[in-house]
């Protein structure tokens, strides 16, 4: 019977911990774009919206020229076609659909894996294999994280579970003092790998 190691399952573990870091916070990276962009849109067909239907208004009552009225009209037009087109091109919709869904599947795996590496006993070659090839597969079908947000995200997982740690450990201290100290031991870290 072969052996188990325990120490590359626990690793697999954190990494699915952060994968759903990392798929949570894309959701809410891309769900705050899609409200910038709908309140825009909004925004700008309010004001055509109050132009094209007060216009007559707005030039008889001398509150606006002609031209200065067309430029508004023209320009509102054209940024929100820009608006509607990026939108359409961007998809962030599609992509916060497809970080949503990766958070809830992994989710549901990290508390699997959770489980499995609770009771350490029962864990055998078996049923560690059939867990990695589920996961394995699990994260094939997941949408993937881009290279240039990769260490970024990665950063603000493990900058997270610190801090978290931290608080865990001093739950009393207020949150700033949490996060300064943890800048300070990244600084003081730094410093003594520098010669």
């Amino acid at each position: 019977m072969r052996n188990v190691d325990l120490e590359k399952l626990e690793k697999r573990k954190d990494v699915i911990d952060m994968m759903v870091s990392m798929h949570s916070e894309l959701s809410s990276m891309y769900r705050k774009h899609i409200i910038i962009l709908d309140v825009l849109i909004v925004i700008l067909s309010i004001i055509l919206l109050t132009f094209v239907f007060g216009d007559q208004y707005l030039l008889n009552n001398n509150i606006i020229n002609e031209i200065i009225l067309k430029l508004i009209l023209g320009s509102s037009t054209v940024f929100l076609t820009f608006l509607s087109l990026l939108s359409y091109i961007v998809n962030w919709r599609g992509k916060r659909a497809c970080h949503d869904q990766a958070f809830i599947v992994l989710i549901d795996l990290k508390n699997e894996w959770r489980n499995f590496l609770f009771n350490k006993e029962s864990i055998n070659y078996d049923n560690a294999t059939k867990l990695q090839e589920k996961t394995d597969l699990i994260l094939k079908q997941c949408i993937s994280i881009d290279d240039k947000l990769f260490n970024k995200l990665k950063i603000k997982h493990y900058t997270k579970v610190e801090l978290s740690n931290a608080i865990s450990d001093n739950p009393n201290l207020p949150l700033f003092l949490h996060k300064i100290n943890l800048l300070k031991k990244a600084i003081i870290k730094n410093s003594k790998g520098k010669v």
